[in-house]
Parts: C-alpha cells; structure tokens; sequence
C-alpha cells in the first residue's frame, strides 16, 4: 500500500450509495463481503497515474465501483468513470 493513497470504508460507502444502497444494506455489504473483495492495490495503482487530487477520486470511485460490478455486489450501471 503507498503512502500517497490509501482507500477507506468511506470511498466503498460513497460509490455504494450512489448505487442505491442503504446504509443497513452498506454495513452488511462492508461486514460480509466487499471488504474482502476489494482489490486495493488495484485502485491505488490505478489512482496514482493522476496527479490532481479530483481526478484521483474520481478515478477512485471508478475503479472501486469496476470491482464491485465485476464481483456481483452491483449490477450496474456504471456510474463513474476514470477522468481521461
């Protein structure tokens, strides 16, 4: 994990939230599965060829929503993307 980064419940909650869930379907997702899911040296690395501090949590929360969809804990759709 780098220094410069590091991702928290908050970004996972955040990008579930703006998928819907409540925050009892949020807790039990973090409890139960999402935390373990979560491939966290993939958003830093991912993050970390941004500069601007936006653009890394957009990127952020793009790439932690990718996760999530390719894991089935969203259906979708895609509502963030990475800045190009």
């Amino acid at each position: 994990m780098s220094n410069a980064w590091e991702v928290t419940n908050d970004d996972i909650e955040f990008v579930l939230s703006e998928h819907g869930k409540t925050q009892e379907e949020i807790t039990l997702m973090l409890n139960n599965v999402v935390i373990d899911a979560m491939d966290y040296t993939r958003v830093e690395d991912a993050i970390l060829c941004y500069t601007n501090m936006d653009d890394q949590i957009q990127c952020s929360h793009s790439e932690i929503e990718d996760i999530c969809i390719e894991d089935g804990i969203l259906d979708g759709p895609k509502l963030f993307n990475c800045p190009r």
